[in-house]
């Protein structure tokens, strides 16, 4: 199922679709086996995509729904997995996030996902 919103969030480029597809990971990406989360977090075209929509994100200088669950999803989905951290790296996931960090400075809600995430990949 997770593979599956995750190829519809690939293949669209519809805000809507991006929205609900990335909710749906979010929720899935908690819930399913740290197995299961490295699979879906070990592909580049999946990490570039959730990647370039907080780039998208931070460009409009907007925090919406979108943002929190992308963060949310990418938090999820780099706990408790070497590999998925890797792609986040090489995928310049870190250099994205400290611009993130910088550009949403008091924005809990964002900076939280963000350091959690970043604490993931210390780990």
């Amino acid at each position: 199922c997770a593979k599956l919103v995750m190829n519809c969030l690939s293949a669209f480029d519809d805000p809507s679709m991006n929205r609900m597809s990335v909710a749906i990971c979010s929720i899935l990406a908690a819930k399913i086996s740290t197995v299961e989360t490295s699979m879906l977090g070990a592909k580049p075209q999946y990490m570039s995509k959730l990647l370039s929509m907080v780039r998208s994100k931070v460009e409009s200088k907007s925090v919406d729904i979108t943002m929190r669950f992308t963060l949310s999803a990418l938090w999820n989905l780099t706990d408790e997995s070497a590999t998925t951290c890797k792609v986040f790296l090489e995928e310049r996931g870190m250099d994205l996030f400290l611009e993130v960090l910088e550009s949403f400075q008091g924005e809990s809600s964002v900076e939280t996902k963000v350091l959690g995430l970043l604490n993931n990949i210390a780990e």
